[in-house]
C-alpha cells in the first residue's frame, strides 16, 4: 500500500437511533465466533471504534413484564413470591442490551446500509444472536460511542486485535487502506481454530496463536515489539483492541518511544449512553486525588493509552 498524508478523522458522530435491522447472514467464523450480518435503511454514518446495543429478545409492553408485589405496612395482603417464570429473570432472554463492536460497514447502491458484527458465544445474549437466521428481525440501538482518530503527522498506521477485539480492527483496518494510508495489522488468538477471520483477512494480517498452530508462536503484543525492535519507518500510531493485559502490554511498548497509542476498552455498556453508569473506566486527571472516573460508553470507548489507569 502507498503511503499518505491525508487525514482521516473518526470523530463522534451526533445522529443516533433505533432501528429494526434484517439478519443478511450469521455464520460460524470458527468453533465460537460468529459474524452476524445486519441490513437496514438510513443507519446514521459510522466510524472504527463504534458499537451498536443489541436487543437480544422480542421486545415486550410493560404488562408482559413480571410483576412483583410486596406487603402493605399495615392491613395489606401477604407479600407474594417473585414470578421468576419470565424469560429475562429465568436467564433465557437477557434483560439488558448487550453491547457489540462494529466489525465493518457498507453502503449499498440502493441506498441501504450493511454492518458487520464479530461476536462470540458467551452467555444468554450472544447465543440468542447465534440463533438468528436470514430474515429475522433485530432491534438495535446506535451507532454509539467515539471513534479512532489518525493524524497528517501518522502517515503509518498499526493496528492490533486480539479475540473479540479483532472486530474493530477489521473496520479500521479496512477503512484506513481504502484512504491509502500505509497499514500494518497485527492479531492473536489462543489457536488455529479460535482465530475469528475469514480466509481473505487472513492474508492482511500478521497471525500470532499463543500454541503456535498458526503464524508466530506467542502473544499478540511480543511481535509487535518484536517488530518494532526490527525498525520502524515512518511516523506512526497504534490502535488496539483486545484483552486488557494486551492492550495495557501493547501500552506499556509505545509508551517509553513516545508513539500515540488509541486503545478501544471493552465494558458491559448495557445503555449506550451513560444512563446507567456500569461502564466506568479510571484515569488520570491533573486535579487531587490524581484520578476520576469517566465511561466507555459516552466518552469512549477508545481512549487514548496514556490517560488510562490501570488496575
Amino acid at each position: 500500500m502507498s503511503s499518505s498524508h491525508n487525514t482521516q478523522s473518526f470523530a463522534e458522530p451526533r445522529a443516533r437511533g433505533v432501528f429494526t435491522a434484517s439478519v443478511l447472514s450469521n455464520d460460524p467464523l470458527c468453533p465460537e465466533h460468529y459474524l452476524l450480518c445486519l441490513g437496514m435503511e438510513n443507519f446514521p454514518p459510522t466510524h472504527p471504534g463504534q458499537f451498536i446495543n443489541i436487543l437480544c429478545g422480542k421486545a415486550v409492553g410493560r404488562a408482559d413484564r413480571p410483576t412483583f408485589i410486596s406487603a402493605n405496612e399495615k392491613g395489606g395482603p401477604p407479600a407474594q413470591p417473585t414470578d421468576l417464570s419470565q424469560p429475562e429473570t429465568a436467564g433465557r432472554v437477557p434483560l439488558l442490551r448487550r453491547p457489540f463492536s462494529l466489525a465493518g460497514r457498507r453502503d449499498m447502491p440502493a441506498g441501504t446500509v450493511e454492518l458487520d458484527i464479530l461476536y462470540r458465544v458467551v452467555g444468554a445474549g450472544s447465543n440468542w444472536i447465534s440463533e438468528r437466521e436470514i430474515g429475522d428481525e433485530v432491534n438495535i440501538l446506535g451507532p454509539l460511542g467515539n471513534g479512532f482518530e489518525t493524524h497528517n503527522s501518522k502517515p503509518l498506521a498499526v493496528v492490533i486485535g486480539g479475540g473479540t477485539g479483532i472486530g474493530p480492527m477489521i473496520y479500521l483496518a479496512e477503512s484506513l487502506s481504502s484512504a491509502d494510508k500505509d497499514v500494518k495489522a497485527f492479531v492473536g488468538a489462543r489457536s488455529a481454530s479460535a482465530l475469528p477471520l475469514t480466509e481473505e483477512q487472513k492474508g492482511f494480517f500478521e497471525i500470532t496463536t499463543d500454541d503456535g498452530s498458526l503464524g508466530q508462536a506467542g502473544m499478540v503484543h511480543e511481535a509487535f515489539a518484536q517488530w518494532l525492535e526490527r525498525g520502524r519507518t515512518a511516523e506512526m500510531a497504534v490502535y488496539a483492541c483486545g484483552p486488557e493485559p494486551m492492550m495495557k502490554a501493547v501500552a506499556d511498548i509505545c509508551a517509553p518511544s513516545g508513539i500515540e497509542c488509541q486503545l478501544a476498552m471493552e465494558r458491559h455498556m448495557a445503555c449506550g449512553m451513560g444512563v446507567c453508569q456500569g461502564c466506568a473506566i479510571k484515569v488520570k486527571t491533573d486535579e487531587p486525588p490524581g484520578w476520576m472516573f469517566k465511561l466507555a460508553c459516552k466518552d469512549g470507548p477508545v481512549f487514548n493509552a496514556g490517560e488510562l489507569l490501570w488496575e
